[in-house]
C-alpha cells in the first residue's frame, strides 16, 4: 500500500457530527416488550407430538379476551390464545384482602395445572428430540411458537411487575405459577443461546426498537443492522427478562432459575456493555444476598401435615410451593444454558461478585485479595470455563495498571491470564460443537492480510477469543524480547480472527484495536494502520472514547515508524480538536516533533513544551490516574528520544 494512501486513510477523515448512542446506562433489570407477535405454524412436528401425547384435546385452541397482561406484548390478532377463568388483571382490581378467595384459588389452580401440563409436554418433546437428534436444532418444528404461547399464558396468570397486590405471591399456588414462568423464560433463554430457532422465527416475533437500539453504539454510525447484532440483541433482551424479579413489598421472589439467569446477565455485562460499573457491582451484591435467602428457603422447606395453613402464607415454608426439600447440592448445581456442562451456582455468584467489585472499586479495593478469591473459585471448579474467564479478566485489569510502572510484573500477569483463557478453550474443545447456522455479520476492516482460520469451540455471545486476543495484544507490548512480542502478536491475530469471523458477538472497536496492536508487534505497520483506522469509524462518545483515542495513538506510532512523522504533524491539530484536547493526542504531536529534530537549537523550545505539558496533566493524577500513567510513561520515552535524536541524528527509532 502506498504511503500517501495510508496518510489519507488515517489523517484526512473529515470531522463528522457525533451522535450519542441511545444506550441503557443502568444495570437495572427491566422487562422490555421484545416480542411483537407470534404467527402459529399451521402444522409442525411439535403440534403432531402434542396431539399424540396430550390426554386433553384443549391444546391451546381458545382465544383470550382483549387486554390480558402480556409482558412480551403478545396480545394481537395473530396469536392463538386461551381464555382463563383466573386473570391477574382481575386479581389486581379485586378487594384488598390479603388472601385469595375460594373462587380465585380454584381458578388459579386450574390455570396452573394447564400451564404445568403444557410445560411438561414441551420439555418432553425437547428431550426426545435431543436424544434422537443431538446435532439438530428445532428450526421449523413449531417449538418456538409454543414456548412463546406458554409465556403469554404465564403472563396472563402472574401479576405485572408493578403490582402491589401481595395475595397472589403469598399463595402457594400463585408461587407455583410464578416459578413455572421463570422456568419457561430460562428455557427460552437456552433455546435462543443454542440457536434452536431460526432468525426468521425470531424476527416474526421480535421488536427491534426495544432491544436493538441500546446496542447500535456497537457499530459505526449508519451501519446496517446485521443478523449478528439482531441475534445478540434478542439474547440480551431475553437475559433481562429471565433475570428480572419483581419487587413486591419485601417478599423474596428470587428463584433458582432467576438466579441462574442473573449470573449470565452480569457475566454478559462484565465484558463491556451498557451499564455503570458501580451499579453493576451493587447488583452483584444484591444477587449474592438473594442467593443466600433463596437457598435457605429451598433447603429448609419442610413437609408438614396441615398445608392448608400455609396456602395463603406460602413464604413461611417454601415446601408449600416447591413440594419438596432441596439438598444443598441439588440447589447449587445447574446445567449451563450454552454448553450443558454442570455449574455450581454459589461458586459462580461468588466469582461474579469479586470481579464486579474489582472493576468498580479498582483504586481502593485489595486487588490481591480479590484475585485470591477468584483463584479459590477456579480451584473448587476447575472445569468451569466462566471462572477461568473471570479470573483472567481480573488479572488482566490488574496488569494494565502495572504496564507503565512495573512492566515485567505486568507481563507475568498477562501470561497467567493467557493460561486461564487457553485452558477454558481447551475445555470447550472437548465438547461437541453446536451447529452455527449461517447468518450475516458486518466486517468493517479491509485489512488484506486478515487470517482465514477454522472455527474453534467458543462461547457465542461472550467469546473467550475476544478477551484472549486483547491479552495477547497487551502482552506483545510487555514481552521481554522481539521474538516473544511477535509470537504474542501472531497469536492475538489468530484469536481476533476467530471472533471477527465466527462469534455471535458484534465486531466492536476493541476487536480492531487488538488487531492494530498485534499487527504493529509483528512489524506489519500498514495492516496495523488499516486496523486502527477502522476504529476511527466508530462514534467518539461515552462508550468508545478511550479506544478511539488509543487507536489514533497506535496509528501515529506506526506512521512514525514508516517515516511519515512530518505528514502526521501537518494534520494532528485537527485530531487534537476532534478528540476534545485529549492529552494522549497532544502527546503524539510532541512525538512527531521529537522524531523530526535535526539540531540542538530545535531541542530547547521542545523541552519547554515538554515542561509545559507535564504541568498541564498534573490534575490527571487525581481525576484519571490511568491516563496520567499512560501519558507520563510515554512522555518520558519521547523526551529521551528527543535527546538521543539530537546526539545521533540518524538514530533508527523503530
Amino acid at each position: 500500500m502506498k504511503k500517501q494512501q495510508l496518510v489519507r486513510n488515517l489523517l484526512l477523515h473529515q470531522h463528522r457530527n457525533i451522535t450519542t448512542s441511545t444506550c441503557s446506562s443502568s444495570a437495572s433489570l427491566i422487562r422490555r416488550n421484545i416480542f411483537k407477535k407470534i404467527i402459529p405454524a399451521q402444522s409442525s412436528s411439535f403440534s403432531n407430538y402434542c396431539s399424540r401425547n396430550l390426554s386433553s384435546s384443549s391444546w391451546i385452541n381458545h382465544h383470550c379476551q382483549e387486554g390480558k397482561v402480556s409482558i412480551f406484548n403478545l396480545h394481537n390478532d395473530n396469536i392463538t390464545k386461551r381464555s382463563f377463568s383466573f386473570s391477574s388483571k382481575n386479581l389486581s382490581d379485586s378487594n384488598n384482602n390479603n388472601t385469595l378467595s375460594i373462587q380465585e384459588e380454584a381458578e388459579l389452580l386450574e390455570n396452573y395445572q394447564f400451564l404445568d401440563n403444557t410445560f411438561k409436554q414441551i420439555t418432553s418433546f425437547i428431550m426426545q428430540n435431543r436424544i434422537n437428534h443431538p446435532d439438530q436444532t428445532f428450526q421449523g418444528s413449531g417449538l418456538f411458537d409454543e414456548i412463546l404461547k406458554l409465556i403469554s399464558y404465564c403472563h396472563q396468570t402472574v401479576p405485572r411487575a408493578d403490582s402491589t397486590n401481595t395475595k397472589f405471591y403469598n399463595s402457594s399456588i400463585g408461587m407455583k405459577s410464578y416459578i413455572l414462568m421463570k422456568k419457561v423464560e430460562l428455557l427460552l433463554l437456552k433455546g435462543v443461546n443454542q440457536e434452536w430457532f431460526s432468525l426468521e422465527e425470531l424476527q416474526r416475533a421480535f421488536n427491534p426498537e426495544a432491544s436493538v437500539e441500546p446496542f447500535r453504539y456497537l457499530y459505526p454510525t449508519g451501519s446496517k443492522v446485521d443478523d449478528t447484532l439482531l441475534l445478540f440483541s434478542i439474547y440480551e433482551a431475553q437475559l433481562s427478562n429471565s433475570a428480572f424479579v419483581p419487587q413486591i413489598q419485601n417478599i423474596n421472589l428470587s428463584t433458582k432459575e432467576s438466579l441462574i439467569a442473573a449470573c449470565f446477565f452480569v457475566f454478559f455485562r462484565i465484558r463491556g456493555g451498557p451499564g455503570d460499573l458501580n451499579e453493576l457491582c451493587n447488583y452483584a451484591e444484591s444477587l449474592s444476598s438473594a442467593y443466600e435467602i433463596t437457598k435457605n428457603a429451598y433447603t429448609n422447606a419442610k413437609q408438614i401435615t396441615d398445608m392448608d395453613t400455609l396456602k395463603n402464607n406460602a413464604h413461611q415454608n417454601a415446601f408449600s410451593y416447591l413440594d419438596r426439600t432441596f439438598s444443598e447440592e441439588e440447589f447449587d448445581w445447574f446445567e449451563d444454558v450454552e454448553t450443558d456442562m454442570p455449574i455450581h451456582l454459589g461458586n459462580f455468584i461468588r466469582a461474579i461478585k469479586a470481579t464486579t467489585e474489582l472493576n468498580a472499586k479498582f483504586d481502593t479495593v485489595n486487588r490481591e485479595a480479590i484475585l485470591d478469591i477468584l483463584e479459590e473459585c477456579v480451584n473448587a471448579e476447575p472445569e468451569n470455563i466462566y471462572l477461568h474467564y473471570l479470573y483472567a479478566y481480573s488479572v488482566t485489569a490488574t496488569a494494565q495498571t502495572l504496564q507503565y510502572t512495573q512492566e515485567s510484573q505486568a507481563n507475568e500477569h498477562y501470561l497467567v491470564a493467557i493460561s486461564h483463557l487457553e485452558k477454558a478453550l481447551q475445555i470447550l474443545s472437548t465438547m461437541p460443537m453446536l451447529p452455527y447456522p449461517n447468518i450475516s455479520k458486518n466486517q468493517f476492516s479491509e485489512v488484506e492480510s486478515k487470517q482465514q482460520v477454522e472455527r474453534i469451540n467458543d462461547l457465542k455471545f461472550t467469546p473467550i477469543s475476544l478477551l484472549l486476543a486483547h491479552v495477547y495484544a497487551r502482552a506483545s507490548k510487555t514481552a521481554d524480547s522481539v521474538e516473544a512480542s511477535q509470537m504474542h502478536g501472531n497469536n492475538g491475530l489468530y484469536y481476533s480472527s476467530q471472533t471477527e469471523l465466527y462469534s455471535r458477538h458484534p465486531n466492536i472497536p476493541i476487536l480492531y484495536m487488538n488487531q492494530g496492536v498485534c499487527y504493529h508487534s509483528c512489524g506489519m505497520y500498514e495492516s496495523a494502520i488499516e486496523a486502527y483506522a477502522t476504529v476511527d469509524q466508530y462514534d467518539f462518545d461515552l462508550h468508545n472514547k478511550n479506544i478511539v483515542v488509543e487507536a489514533f495513538f497506535g496509528a501515529t506510532n506506526c506512521m512514525v515508524d514508516l517515516g511519515l512523522a512530518d505528514q502526521c504533524l501537518e494534520k494532528i491539530d485537527i485530531y487534537i480538536e476532534k478528540y476534545k484536547q485529549d492529552p494522549r493526542v497532544f502527546l503524539q504531536k510532541l512525538l512527531c516533533k521529537a522524531v523530526l529534530l535535526k539540531s540542538k537549537d530545535e531541542l530547547t523550545p521542545l523541552l519547554g513544551e515538554f515542561k509545559e505539558f507535564k504541568e498541564s496533566i498534573e490534575s490527571l493524577k487525581v481525576t484519571d490516574p490511568s491516563v496520567y500513567n499512560f501519558v507520563s510513561y510515554h512522555l518520558e520515552c519521547i523526551e529521551n528520544l528527543a535527546n538521543a535524536r539530537v546526539e545521533t541524528p540518524n538514530l533508527d527509532i523503530k
